[in-house]
């Protein structure tokens, strides 16, 4: 096991050589121990490991308000071997994908707001997921599936999912798409990034007097939620016969939070307070490469695999 120490920032702030300085200054005369520093990707992503001293909440906050007016992602934590993770479990809406699909489907229903308004108490654990997934399906009845469809073409990836994803399955990650969304939009961002596994919840349709297919208002149950999130992991777990030491996870909301413990990496991206204080790292300046510079991967791998 050995400590790792990421200054990371993947948008227009550029790490300069002032900040490397400052940082080997800190650890030479601040903390006194041996270190080793990397860099990942020039301007971006830069890591010191060290093994000494433990990290504690006191040494947390001791680097963090030393470089707190930086617009820098700063994540300290303890990384068990293998470096490279042999299993991502990655969360879809507003992680893998820029929107809340959900959100994003109840604007053809004109009942984006309350759609949206349920979904954000959720993704904060103010109400309960099953629930508020009920109340927000129901407003959608009637909508016609090829809407969602359609919709979809339209869909925004994050920053950076591709090059994870391209990179992971490279190195032979096994990649899996897990979301309390529906799987028509998961399917599709499943197959356009080439997870090769994905779970998540369906809607319940029938036919009008069309003949249309549409939305009846109701979800198959069981509901996919935080406690089917964890199963999902452990189920990969226990057929790859890994540790979680080998398990890298990422998410945004509270119905991720156990499945972000259970992980040997747990990654809150642009996260809900609950998450952040639950996760290993989190990110908020930094896209999803993020995630490969937490596994060791440099610019230059990364580059050689997209191309």
């Amino acid at each position: 096991m050995t400590n790792y120490l990421f200054f990371t920032n993947t948008q227009s702030y550029k790490l300069d050589n002032s900040l490397i300085d400052a940082v080997n200054h800190f650890f030479q005369n601040e903390i006194n121990t041996k270190y080793n520093f990397n860099t990942l990707q020039d301007h971006s992503a830069y890591e010191w490991s060290f093994e000494k001293p433990k990290i504690t909440d006191n040494l947390k906050d001791l680097i963090k308000n030393k470089f707190k007016n930086i617009p820098v992602d700063i994540n300290l934590l303890k990384i068990n071997s293998p470096r490279k993770k042999k299993l991502l479990i990655a969360d879809m809406d507003s992680t893998i994908i820029e929107e809340e699909s959900l959100n994003e489907i109840a604007k053809f229903n004109n009942v984006n707001d309350q759609v949206s308004f349920i979904t954000k108490n959720a993704m904060e654990g103010r109400i309960d997921f099953e629930k508020a997934l009920d109340q927000r399906v129901a407003l959608l009845k009637n909508l016609d599936l090829k809407k969602i469809q359609n919709l979809n073409k339209s869909i925004n990836f994050t920053p950076g999912s591709l090059e994870l994803l391209l990179c992971m399955n490279y190195y032979n990650a096994v990649t899996v798409l897990v979301s309390g969304g529906f799987m028509p939009t998961i399917k599709y961002v499943a197959n356009k990034l080439k997870f090769q596994f994905c779970h998540g919840n369906d809607f319940i349709y029938k036919n009008n007097s069309h003949g249309e297919c549409v939305l009846s208002g109701l979800v198959e149950k069981p509901i996919l939620n935080q406690d089917s999130k964890l199963k999902i992991l452990l189920d990969y777990k226990k057929k790859l016969k890994l540790s979680s030491n080998e398990i890298i996870c990422v998410g945004d909301g509270a119905n991720d939070l156990k499945m972000i413990r259970e992980a040997g990496i747990g990654v809150a991206f642009n996260g809900k307070k609950i998450l952040e204080q639950n996760s290993d790292a989190v990110f908020k300046y930094t896209n999803l490469t993020g995630l490969l510079f937490l596994q060791g991967y440099k610019e230059s791998e990364i580059k050689k695999i997209n191309h």
